[in-house]
């Protein structure tokens, strides 16, 4: 690429914005990508047009629009993102616990549940998935996988409901955190034998 021109990236990294770019109008001369074939060819304009522009009080102007404006930007996520934690914060204090069953019950419900889930799964997508028998022993640490999974969706009122509503929710990645961190607690609580062997303190 010739050293007096400058493609889009370049002019962004020194402050532009596409606004800018459509604003100041610069002539520009059209080259295949030479990264991408079949990309649409890159706009490359000439530096000295750049640095003409950029000692304008228009484009002064310009950037600092585009600062306030991103500020402003800033602000609103940061404003979303509390609201959002204190949403979640509120979630987990009206948070219930499950209900306790016997654990060879919860067992028996699990495993049918897996089965119901991964029926579809089993005969076509994954033959080399199986379906679990209660009769049968599986390795520890997958079995109460299993339960845990079940007692979440299917014991836990409003879990599903609640990872629905997250959607396009500014900062859900943290509202899931948050909530299921109190959730696996819940669960752990009151059946403490499905707490996970890399999760039980060591041994002395």
């Amino acid at each position: 690429m010739n050293e007096e021109t400058l493609c889009k990236s370049q002019l962004k990294e020194r402050g532009w914005t596409d606004s800018i770019i459509k604003e100041a109008n610069l002539p520009f001369e059209e080259k295949t990508n030479p990264y991408y074939k079949c990309a649409a060819p890159m706009r490359l304009y000439k530096l000295e047009d750049v640095e003409a522009f950029e000692a304008t009080k228009v484009f002064e102007t310009l950037l600092e629009k585009a600062k306030s404006r991103k500020k402003s930007g800033e602000k609103a996520v940061e404003t979303k993102l509390k609201k959002t934690m204190a949403m979640a914060e509120k979630k987990v204090m009206s948070l219930k616990p499950p209900r306790r069953i016997e654990i060879m019950d919860l067992r028996k419900r699990a495993f049918r549940n897996y089965n119901y889930i991964h029926s579809e799964e089993i005969d076509r997508e994954f033959p080399f998935k199986q379906f679990l028998d209660p009769k049968e022993q599986y390795d520890d640490d997958f079995e109460k996988r299993v339960m845990t999974n079940y007692v979440r969706h299917c014991m836990m009122e409003d879990y599903d409901k609640t990872l629905h509503d997250l959607k396009g929710l500014v900062g859900k990645e943290l509202f899931y955190d948050t909530y299921k961190d109190a959730i696996m607690d819940a669960i752990y609580t009151v059946y403490p034998e499905l707490i996970l062997t890399d999760r039980c303190p060591s041994r002395q």
